[in-house]
């Protein structure tokens, strides 16, 4: 197994584990908010995580929004 960070940014990054034994591989977006931090998993290609990090871009939105 490999690991890598495949993006940093300034409240969030994108780590990928490609896996021999799953070809598509499978990784974590870890995002920052004022007052938590989202974690969001997925396996498979690269669309499968632009969707995650959309979906945790979205749900830190409303988290913020709520003062939360």
């Amino acid at each position: 197994m490999a690991d890598l960070v495949t993006s940093i940014h300034e409240n969030w990054f994108c780590a990928r584990c490609m896996n021999p034994s799953n070809s598509a591989g499978e990784g974590a977006i870890v995002m920052q908010t004022m007052a938590f931090i989202l974690v969001a998993l997925y396996d498979g290609s690269i669309g499968v995580a632009s969707g995650a990090v959309m979906a945790a871009d979205q749900f830190a939105w409303q988290l913020n929004r709520r003062n939360l």
